[in-house]
């Protein structure tokens, strides 16, 4: 408390004068003046006096305030949200604890939007700070505003798949197909992505010594008259650097006997000789009542299939044509034969106890009789046998009894009262799709390859 002491004089007529003494007591902390606001807001200061903020509807607004001691003396304040705003509002405290003169602090207060605010919709809170020492004479307030805004408004965009990393898929590798004079023929499928193609020719089954054969945008190549020999193909996509997985392994033997040194066998007995005359390979027959077989210089497969160009030279023998699913010791092994006088053809099973008849003595109006040339073929795939003569398919045929990996190669036989008969062979062919698994052997990595051979069976009597 503070004392002052005040002098009051009254002047009466006639010079007289009454002189009154009063003390006062005043307060320190609430000095004795009137609640007005300018003292109000002297003695508090709440900053910012107005804010605004806007949010998503169901989403908290958060603001901060800053509440400074002006009164002049240590003082502490409460604080409140004054009635008639809508939305809940929560203060970080309610009191401040003692502030000393000019001293602040920060707190902040929390507006949360309900779930089902209007876009655009606001609601407005006063904060209201009070001196606990002088509730009636310090008091400040402050507005906040805030207002509730759409949310983001998803956009719905066409989806468009790219394939990352743009990695073609591997090829389709068809069969070979074989063309006139020995050649053959390449396709393979076009697949996405891919810019150009690689197809590696190789005439190991463990490419060792692989090399490109063709690399460009093309799906196909054309091989003409290629040398002898074994070769084992596959393709392959290219996207820029991404390369595809190789596409499975097509294979081809193929020897049009322009070189003699191509491996077939080359013998002169008192039986028959074989040889190389003239870009055809021979079998000349010497003695009747056999059959006269020649195992080409191939690989062993187990489905496959194998054509070659036959005509005779001179007057016509008994027979010519092909064998498959030749066993090693010649002991089992199919004989698909053609007489060109009768236009017939046949189809045997040599078994170790003799020859089965698979397919009887049939009529072939596609054969070409005499000496004139005929395309003799047989596709062998599991246990179905088909057979062709000049493009014309024969039939087709179910017989299993000789699987696994085997051999193909050629046969003649002349007539059993004539002796001699001289067959002529040209472009043969052994075009496979076996799997690289199937191929494979274990014995050091590498295919089981035939071995060149001939041999010299009984016939069974001829037509």
């Amino acid at each position: 408390m503070e004392r002052k002491r005040m002098a009051l004089t009254l002047v009466l007529g006639l010079g007289l004068a009454l002189i009154f003494s009063f003390v006062v007591l005043t307060s320190q902390a609430a000095p004795a003046v009137g609640p007005s606001s300018t003292a109000a807001e002297a003695g508090v200061a709440l900053s910012p006096a107005t804010q605004a903020g806007s949010g998503e509807a169901g989403t908290l607004v958060t603001y901060t305030l800053q509440l400074t001691n002006q009164t002049g003396a240590m003082d502490s304040f409460g604080l409140a949200i004054q009635p008639g705003h809508a939305w809940t509002a929560t203060l970080s405290l309610t009191e401040t604890g003692t502030l000393t003169v000019g001293g602040s602090l920060s707190f902040t207060v929390g507006v949360q939007i309900p779930a089902t605010a209007a876009p655009d919709e606001q609601d407005s809170a006063t904060i209201v700070a009070t001196s606990v020492t002088s509730p009636t004479v310090y008091s400040r307030t402050a507005t906040i505003t805030t207002t509730a805004v759409r949310g983001l408004v998803p956009i719905y965009l066409p989806f468009v798949a790219r394939a990352w990393p743009p990695v073609p898929e591997a090829p389709v590798l068809d069969p070979i197909k074989t063309e006139g004079q020995g050649g053959y023929s390449l396709h393979w499928s076009s697949v996405a992505l891919a810019g150009s193609y690689v197809l590696e020719e190789a005439s190991r089954p463990d490419w060792g010594d692989a090399r490109v054969a063709y690399q460009g945008p093309d799906t196909s190549l054309v091989v003409t008259d290629p040398p002898p020999g074994s070769s084992f193909y596959r393709v392959q996509a290219l996207n820029g650097e991404w390369a595809s997985e190789w596409s499975g392994v097509q294979f081809i033997f193929h020897d049009n006997f322009g070189n003699p040194a191509s491996g077939w066998e080359v013998v002169d007995d008192d039986y028959v000789r074989t040889e190389y005359v003239n870009g055809e390979y021979r079998i000349l027959s010497k003695e009747a009542g056999y059959f006269y077989l020649l195992r080409a210089p191939t690989y062993e497969h187990q489905n496959y299939a194998v054509e070659v160009e036959s005509r005779w030279a001179g007057t016509p023998g008994s027979s010519y044509g092909l064998i498959f699913g030749v066993t090693h010791d010649f002991g089992q092994y199919y004989l698909f034969e053609v007489n060109t006088d009768y236009r017939l053809y046949r189809l045997l099973r040599r078994d170790p106890a003799g020859f089965v008849l698979v397919v009887p003595v049939t009529e072939a109006p596609s054969l070409n009789g005499g000496t004139a040339s005929n395309r003799l073929k047989v596709v062998r795939n599991g246990a179905q046998i088909t057979l062709e003569v000049n493009g014309t398919p024969l039939g087709t045929w179910s017989d299993g009894t000789i699987g696994g990996l085997t051999g193909a190669g050629l046969v003649s036989s002349p007539y059993n009262d004539i002796p001699s008969s001289d067959a002529r062979f040209d472009n043969f062919s052994v075009v496979s799709s076996d799997s690289q698994a199937a191929i494979l052997q274990d014995f050091g990595g590498g295919m089981r390859r035939s071995e060149v051979g001939r041999d010299r069976q009984p016939s069974d009597g001829g037509w």
